[in-house]
């Protein structure tokens, strides 16, 4: 994230928000990849937003479900409740923001969370972490 750069959010959504999008990372990767977040600024129709992505090397998004993963209580896991995504797209709307998705299956999935900037708000993030196993 670039040094500086505030928006305005609800702390403990945005952490759910990350947390469930990286559970789903990890759960997506049952032999080991590559999980990355990262933070950018970029600006759109004259308006600047912050840009969290959350990038996977799991199993990727069947095409076929790509249009259900945010409804509440669809899953593909046996052990799943259907909720993770339907809270991501929640928060992001909450935020005023927008959640765009790439996946491609067999390679991966790319989460990328658009966040409206402000002058003064109640959240910095300033971070940046990439991890492998």
């Amino acid at each position: 994230m670039q040094p500086g750069v505030v928006f305005q959010g609800d702390e403990a959504q945005i952490q759910r928000m990350l947390l469930n999008l990286a559970r789903n990372a990890l759960e997506a990767m049952p032999r080991g990849g590559v999980l990355t977040f990262e933070g950018r600024l970029v600006e759109r129709d004259g308006a600047k937003e912050v840009v969290i992505a959350v990038k996977d090397t799991g199993q990727g998004i069947p095409q076929a479900d790509m249009d259900k993963i945010f409804e509440p209580f669809f899953t593909t896991k046996p052990d799943g409740t259907g909720l993770g995504l339907a809270i991501v797209a929640r928060a992001v709307e909450e935020h005023n923001g927008r959640i765009e998705v790439k996946s491609i299956e067999g390679a991966g999935t790319d989460f990328n969370i658009y966040l409206p900037v402000v002058q003064d708000g109640d959240v910095r993030m300033e971070w940046g972490y990439k991890t492998s196993w």
